[in-house]
């Protein structure tokens, strides 16, 4: 990820690079007031970083609420079989299993 703004200029978003550099400070609800007030008005405009922004707070909001979902078993058993097949292509070197 890119380095955090400049001193001087943490105070306005006018990018996607910008909005990358506070997004962890924006979802831990520990940025400036009007840093944030930027934030989301780029954002508002912005629908890839707007999803982007989304996808963290959703995934944090899941991890933070310790519930475990059950993978459906044909699911887990394609996962586990793909796995399998790949960790046998790094570690055994036999490139002929099929590429899945």
């Amino acid at each position: 990820m890119d380095e955090p703004m400049p001193a001087g200029e943490e105070h306005f978003v006018s990018s996607c690079d910008d909005l990358m550099r506070v997004i962890s400070q924006y979802v831990d609800g520990d940025i400036e007031p009007d840093l944030c007030e930027n934030f989301e008005k780029y954002m508002a405009g912005c629908n890839p970083c707007r999803l982007v922004v989304d996808n963290i707070t959703r995934t944090i909001s899941l991890y933070k609420g310790e519930q475990v979902y059950e993978m459906p078993l044909d699911c887990r058993k394609r996962l586990h079989d793909c796995l399998r097949e790949k960790w046998k292509q790094m570690h055994t070197g036999d490139h002929s299993a099929r590429d899945v």
